[in-house]
């Protein structure tokens, strides 16, 4: 089970933009639930600094979930170039996470490690795509020589269900180098899903699967729009021609909204 993490723990207050501050023991309340590894590259990765980024990394190692697209120091991300490797039910599964952006901030100097961008003009325009950041991402995941690659994607635009020419780019990019499941998030809305037919770049022919947008699962949007999200369930099976997505299907969800019980 794995999910996008769209807030920072890093202490009180707990409530209100533009902190994203989340207490503590949601960290532990997710591993109970079932998380097994969520998406820490996403709008809010610096909303409360670097800091914030390296404690919200301390606490899901605390409690025991795995995360994607942060990192504390450098060495972390030349590991397999970030790359997380896991083995679900016998199949190995390679997981990589990227963001458009930081919410149009720049990185620190000297901590560009730190999160996984998808553009190389991640604080203004979004249109350099960062190419080899992302071929190399991939490469790295398939030396580790897994059955299947996904990577988790925070694109697009807030409250647009449509698919933008560099996100499709993007998309194209990873699966022929070799990605096979895409899980995207950031619109807040249910965007398409679709199976992709691909020719990768070493010849391989294959079905893979994309979701540009899951919407909410849980947050404090009130717009009919935005509390209604689904929960991708996507089936890999492994025999002896190989792994292969063989199925999926979208759970709808209702979005409960989050409250102050202070302000009723």
């Amino acid at each position: 089970t794995v999910g996008n993490l769209e807030l920072n723990f890093c202490g009180e207050p707990y409530s209100g933009r533009p902190n994203f501050r989340a207490p503590e023991s949601l960290a532990l309340a997710l591993k109970e639930k079932g998380f097994d590894l969520v998406q820490t590259a996403n709008t809010y990765s610096i909303q409360n600094g670097v800091s914030g980024l390296k404690s919200t990394i301390k606490y899901l190692n605390t409690v025991g979930i795995d995360h994607v697209g942060t990192y504390v120091a450098q060495d972390d991300k030349n590991t397999n170039e970030g790359v997380l490797l896991k083995n679900v039910n016998g199949i190995k599964i390679a997981f990589i996470g990227y963001t458009k952006g930081v919410n149009n901030e720049k990185l620190p100097e000297g901590s560009e490690f730190c999160v996984d961008l998808l553009y190389q003009d991640y604080w203004t325009e979004y249109k350099e795509i960062n190419t080899d950041g992302i071929v190399k991402s991939v490469k790295a995941a398939k030396a580790l020589d897994p059955d299947v690659i996904v990577a988790m994607l925070h694109w697009g635009s807030e409250w647009d269900t449509t698919v933008g020419s560099t996100q499709q780019e993007i998309a194209d990019l990873m699966l022929k180098n070799g990605v096979d499941v895409i899980l995207g998030s950031h619109p807040h809305v249910v965007g398409p899903m679709k199976e992709v037919p691909v020719t990768t770049v070493d010849g391989e022919e294959k079905t893979c699967f994309v979701a540009y947008s899951l919407g909410n699962f849980l947050s404090h949007q009130k717009e009919m729009i935005n509390l209604l999200g689904g929960m991708a369930s996507v089936t890999i099976v492994k025999d002896k021609d190989g792994a292969r997505v063989e199925e999926y299907e979208l759970k709808p969800t209702i979005n409960v909204i989050l409250r102050d019980p202070a302000s009723g």
